[in-house]
């Protein structure tokens, strides 16, 4: 009964947990929007109702049990009661559902006549099935521990603030890229699994508490604040050098736009522009990003946009990030950068040039979140 002990703190779904002395668990949302869902286990499970604590069924290894919405209610068939939440948890084995393994046990939930699956996991355990989907596997091993202090730190710091700030809520990260990418045991390798090991228990912290230790693919040579990007200063999200990113994918790349292309999505935000024919930077950021644009029209008009707006409504793929110059042609304007992503926090290529230079992940972490200290909580 190895998940026993869990079911008795989690039934009712409180949001306490012990920070700094005992291993957390993360409920993550794997599934979302459903109107039924089927799932098993490899060794025999229980489900449980757990509005009012009940054993529903127990299942045989492999038998899949299914779960529907009727009204805002779930319904399992054979059970006469409509529950709002269930758990269904192996005995000994493992989860399985939509093709993947997982470890823990699932919770189910009602949210407004649709259900939602959440794995309910071990915070060790989850960085198992995220290193792979966040890092590549191939770099060396003190770059994958620095990814995972990163991410331990960044999912310790969002559960913590969910919980506190909204005790009601049933999970605390997404299995997406909206959260860290997470795909259960099938995205588990050994290397993943050793490097969490190796740095079990340890956060980012500053002044004692552990920091939203975000992370991004590239820099182009310097970080980028939380002000600058997100309009809120974080004294550990600063502007900071990351002078060996040289062999990253994009230190340096080029993206055309025509002036047709920018009047089309200056108006998709909300800009009554047409006739697009100059644009021009006219601020930049403490990092050297752009700060704003200024896009005028050949009927006489301008208007100033922020670069960091503009990025994403041209698509983040696409634009790779703000760092960059301007070359304007008749037909439109050619972006001309360096790095990838929002350029907050650690610079992904930057750390892995560090650690190829001998420094270790600590000094690392440490360098790239001004201030902070890598200690280990539990």
């Amino acid at each position: 009964m190895r998940y026993l002990g869990i079911f008795l703190v989690f039934l009712l779904f409180t949001a306490a947990v012990s920070f700094g002395i005992s291993e957390p668990l993360v409920r993550v949302l794997i599934a979302d929007n459903l109107r039924s869902v089927t799932f098993t286990a490899t060794t025999k499970g229980k489900l449980i109702d757990a509005d009012i604590n009940k054993t529903i069924r127990y299942t045989e290894p492999y038998v899949p049990v299914t779960i529907i919405t009727k009204g805002n209610k779930l319904y399992f068939k054979g059970y006469a009661r409509l529950s709002s939440k269930m758990i269904f948890t192996p005995i000994e084995g493992r989860l399985y559902y939509n093709k993947r393994h997982y470890r823990g046990y699932f919770k189910i939930v009602s949210n407004k006549g649709k259900i939602q699956l959440i794995n309910v996991v071990k915070m060790e355990e989850y960085l198992y099935g995220v290193l792979k989907n966040e890092v590549n596997l191939n770099w060396n091993m003190e770059m994958l521990k620095v990814q995972a202090v990163a991410a331990r730190t960044y999912a310790y710091y969002t559960l913590k603030r969910v919980r506190e700030n909204d005790p009601g809520a049933e999970y605390d990260l997404r299995a997406d890229n909206l959260s860290q990418v997470y795909g259960g045991m099938e995205s588990e390798a050994k290397v993943a699994i050793d490097a969490v090991d190796a740095t079990r228990g340890e956060m980012i912290l500053y002044k004692g508490r552990p920091i939203d230790a975000v992370y991004h693919s590239e820099s182009g040579g310097i970080t980028a604040s939380a002000k600058e990007v997100w309009g809120r200063d974080v004294p550990y999200l600063k502007a900071v050098y990351s002078p060996f990113e040289r062999n990253a994918p994009h230190y340096h790349w080029r993206y055309f736009l025509s002036y047709a292309e920018i009047g089309h999505v200056l108006r998709t935000m909300g800009y009554n522009i047409w006739g697009v024919n100059k644009v021009r930077v006219i601020s930049r950021t403490e990092s050297g990003r752009i700060g704003k644009m200024r896009v005028y029209s050949r009927f006489g008009y301008h208007y100033d946009v922020e670069g960091k707006d503009f990025r994403l409504k041209v698509g983040p793929k696409k634009l790779l990030s703000t760092l960059c110059v301007l070359e304007s042609s008749e037909k439109g304007i050619t972006f001309v950068g360096k790095g990838y992503g929002h350029g907050v926090g650690l610079p992904q290529w930057g750390a892995k040039g560090y650690t190829e230079r001998g420094y270790d992940y600590k000094f690392i972490l440490q360098h790239f979140y001004t201030g902070t200290k890598v200690e280990k909580l539990y």
